[in-house]
């Protein structure tokens, strides 16, 4: 049987690497790389060099005897090592631990299989097959490519690196939230009592908004609560309630 397996070799700046491999028997007898524009989709590739390989051409660089055996095979093999591979959750950064799954632009047939690393190399021949979705303890990269399993040809690399996600860091704090913190009763309380007053206007209605931006701001609020109204104006439960709204926003209460 004469057979030819067309396979993606690899990329370069505008272009794709294509193997051609020419098979008598399964034997490969012959073997030739061609550049295509990477504009150009696999089936493009396949018809372009079929319709050359008919043709008997020399833009192919195979030999006209070799062309003339090609032009007469009999069932054809044709196998395109898929152009792409996509990674799930995307490149970038993600929660740990956390699986990685990589998918094939296109199904692959049972004599190609996808190979990876995860020590920053490039696949090779003893590389792990892919089986099931990758584990992730901690930031890395895995590296994957399609390997054809009977001539061991690699296609593109495809790399995905992830890193841990950054906690958000705290949040302001404004003074709606501050006020629908403490009780009804309580504010009453201090609206009554001069000193109070002149506090939580200062605090409260006058002052900036949010009123903790910074820990140096939420240490305020802190030394508000603290010195003119715990105790005797601010009940316990107003306490709590302020000093929940401050940590809860991410602020040491200090």
């Amino acid at each position: 049987m004469r057979s030819y397996k067309i396979f993606q070799i690899g990329e370069g700046p505008g272009q794709v690497n294509v193997g051609v491999e020419f098979l008598v028997d399964g034997v490969t007898v012959d073997r030739h790389n061609l550049t295509f524009p990477a504009d150009r989709t696999p089936e493009e590739i396949r018809t372009e060099i079929e319709n050359q390989l008919n043709a008997k051409a020399d833009g192919i660089n195979v030999s006209r005897a070799l062309a003339t055996m090609m032009a007469a095979e009999v069932n054809v093999e044709r196998q395109v090592i898929p152009t792409a591979l996509s990674f799930t959750p995307p490149a970038g950064s993600i929660a740990f631990p956390a699986t990685v799954t990589v998918t094939p632009s296109e199904p692959l047939p049972a004599t190609m299989e996808i190979r990876y690393t995860l020590d920053g190399s490039d696949p090779g021949e003893l590389s792990a097959p892919y089986r099931t979705p990758v584990s992730l303890a901690g930031s890395g990269s895995i590296k994957a490519a399609v390997f054809d399993l009977i001539t061991n040809v690699r296609g593109r690399v495809f790399t995905a690196s992830y890193s841990a996600q950054q906690a958000p860091g705290p949040q302001p704090v404004g003074k709606a939230a501050l006020m629908a913190a403490i009780p009804q009763a309580d504010l009453s309380k201090a609206l009554a009592n001069d000193m109070a007053y002149r506090v939580v206007n200062s605090f409260l209605i006058n002052g900036p908004d949010p009123v903790a931006t910074t820990q140096e701001a939420a240490g305020r609020v802190k030394a508000f609560v603290d010195q003119f109204l715990a105790g005797t104006i601010l009940s316990q439960a107003g306490y709590d309630a302020v000093k929940a709204l401050v940590t809860g926003n991410g602020w040491t209460w200090a």
